[in-house]
């Protein structure tokens, strides 16, 4: 509707003064630029990708994006069929891998990022995001008063599982997340509440 009216406004301004114009001209385009950022952000609140395609393309799709952004080298690693899960599972791996890679991205300076997601035989799901940067540092990341490891931690504290960041000895920084998935599966088989899928 903002957009619809900012239209019919340019077009029956006179042209001149040429300032009136160029005011408008410039108030299209934030506008545009409001109208992308919603959009953005509500794609991001609840990927439509991940709800259509499942974890898997969505991550793919994350990387992808992130690759584009900013040049880094990515490569994931994931089996689809053992990671068909529901919410709130699917959701929370989500954005715990958004918030390592956004990490890598303003901090790691690293030129290569891999993803990893695999369930193993004791139904444990983990999830490792290993880049070649300079190193995760915890006094900096303190000293930054950075949140993003700590919400890493909750999301994996609130499922029942855990996380752990840490500096590589060859370089680059490890994010390790585990989550007991078992009790998931449990859920939905007796149930239809779309805890797991």
């Amino acid at each position: 509707a903002i957009k619809m009216d900012v239209s019919w406004l340019a077009s029956r301004l006179p042209q001149d003064p040429p300032q009136l114009a160029a005011r408008v001209e410039k108030l299209r385009g934030a506008v545009d630029t409001t109208v992308a950022s919603v959009r953005r952000i509500a794609s991001d609140l609840r990927p439509v990708m991940l709800h259509d395609l499942g974890l898997v393309a969505a991550l793919e799709n994350l990387l992808h994006e992130m690759s584009q952004r900013t040049g880094i080298v990515v490569s994931l690693d994931a089996v689809e069929g053992r990671l068909d899960f529901g919410e709130p599972l699917a959701s929370s791996l989500y954005r715990m891998a958004q918030e390592a890679l956004t990490n890598v991205a303003r901090h790691a300076e690293a030129s290569e990022v891999q993803v990893t997601v695999a369930v193993g035989d004791d139904d444990r799901l983990v999830l490792t995001v290993r880049d070649n940067g300079k190193g995760y540092d915890e006094v900096v990341a303190a000293r930054r008063k950075s949140y993003g490891v700590l919400g890493i931690r909750e999301r994996a504290y609130t499922l029942g599982g855990t996380a752990r960041v840490e500096r590589i000895e060859t370089g680059g920084t490890l994010v390790e997340i585990v989550i007991p998935v078992a009790r998931y599966r449990r859920r939905a088989a007796g149930n239809d509440t779309g805890i797991a899928g």
